[in-house]
């Protein structure tokens, strides 16, 4: 029985070793990724443009009917109160 405990210990160090030995790859590779990524959304970002009058005006509308649809349950109460 006391076999079992000390190969699960001797996995988990092993394993721990791996990770470490990986670790500055893999964040070499997350970097290059990351700035890559970070290029591409700039550059589409740019091609988008300024924001128009029509956008801003669906913005309101959409945050008014949140707001309108969060406080429903509020103004029902009030219009029975009076």
């Amino acid at each position: 029985m006391w076999f079992m405990p000390s190969q699960t210990w001797e996995l988990c160090v092993r394993q721990c070793r791996r990770r470490r030995e990986g670790d500055e790859e893999r964040r070499r590779h997350e970097a290059a990724v990351s700035s890559e990524v970070r290029r591409i959304l700039q550059k589409e970002y740019d091609e988008l443009g300024p924001i128009t009058f029509h956008q801003i005006m669906v913005f309101i509308l959409f945050l008014s009917m949140v707001l309108l649809w969060c406080l429903r349950d509020v103004w029902a109460a009030s219009i029975q109160v009076m």
